[in-house]
């Protein structure tokens, strides 16, 4: 009897209820919905990424930019508006779709900075040595060997200058080559550089396509008297150079050593006869014998011996 009743109690029950209008479902135990994510690359080239399904309250992580591209700009995410006004979330982050939706790649513009070509500044290798020339003697050129590593064209200009500088020079016409001979037809000191000049195509890009770079300035010095010039730049400690010369007897003969040294002496058989960079020689006909010594800053001396013949 107890057991009947407890049937007949839920029956009124759910009676009740059905007369009240109330429906009761399963589905408000089971409210789960699945969304689609979909990608639009969005103006790119290639294959845009597979669209995804989530369910409600799961979360995707989003493909980053391989597969598809797009010239002159870099993938910089997913926007959900197509012209980049929406919401961007970066490639390889999460995201918990709310609702089905497209999301669009979003690409950055890359800036382009033009690349700017200026001529290389010449490299001089050999500058210009000085000289000293008899009047009217025929002279050795002047050499300047210059080099670049961009391709250019070099070329010369040769300067005459009142002064030991590089600089306020006057152009010698038609000295463009990369030797010059100086004139010895004037008694005096005189001047000489080399401009040298690196020329490369012009491609519009507003660079600099000429640059020039200077040699050292050359003495060359024209005397009026014969001169003989000793050359001991090359030679070891105290090794003997021997040279010899036929001069005309009672006449100025200038012997000259190049290059620059602490101290000088010299000695005409035997007999101290000057210790200044040059030594003027003027005796009746004989033979003698002329000897030079050096010593540089170093302490290191070296020595010349000159046979001199006067006729």
């Amino acid at each position: 009897m107890k057991r009947s009743a407890v049937f007949l109690n839920i029956a009124k029950i759910v009676l009740c209820m059905v007369a009240a209008g109330i429906v009761c479902s399963c589905d408000v135990f089971n409210d789960q919905k699945t969304y689609t994510v979909d990608f639009c690359i969005n103006g790119g080239a290639g294959t845009a990424p597979g669209k995804q399904l989530v369910n409600t309250g799961y979360g995707i992580t989003l493909p980053g930019g391989s597969g598809f591209s797009n010239p002159g700009y870099t993938f910089g995410g997913w926007n959900t508006d197509a012209d980049g006004t929406g919401i961007n979330y970066d490639a390889g982050s999460s995201y918990t779709p709310i609702d089905s939706i497209t999301l669009y790649a979003e690409w950055d513009f890359i800036v382009q900075h033009e690349v700017v070509i200026d001529a290389a500044i010449p490299v001089i290798n050999t500058h210009p040595s000085d000289g000293v020339y008899s009047i009217n003697a025929a002279s050795v050129p002047l050499v300047v060997q210059a080099s670049v590593d961009d391709g250019g064209m070099l070329s010369c200009q040769w300067y005459r200058n009142t002064s030991g500088s590089n600089t306020g020079g006057t152009a010698i016409d038609g000295a463009s080559s990369f030797d010059y001979a100086p004139p010895t037809g004037t008694a005096g000191t005189f001047y000489y550089y080399a401009e040298v000049t690196n020329t490369i195509s012009d491609n519009g890009d507003g660079g600099y396509k000429a640059a020039t770079s200077k040699t050292n300035a050359a003495e060359i010095e024209v005397v009026i008297y014969s001169v003989f010039i000793i050359n001991l730049a090359d030679m070891n400690e105290w090794e003997l150079l021997t040279q010899a010369v036929q001069v005309p007897a009672n006449a100025n003969k200038e012997f000259r050593i190049i290059g620059n040294f602490s101290s000088y002496r010299w000695y005409l058989d035997g007999v101290s006869v000057g210790t200044s960079p040059s030594y003027i020689f003027n005796k009746p006909a004989d033979v003698y014998q002329l000897i030079l010594v050096v010593t540089d800053n170093s302490g290191e001396s070296r020595s010349g011996r000159c046979r001199i013949t006067a006729n």
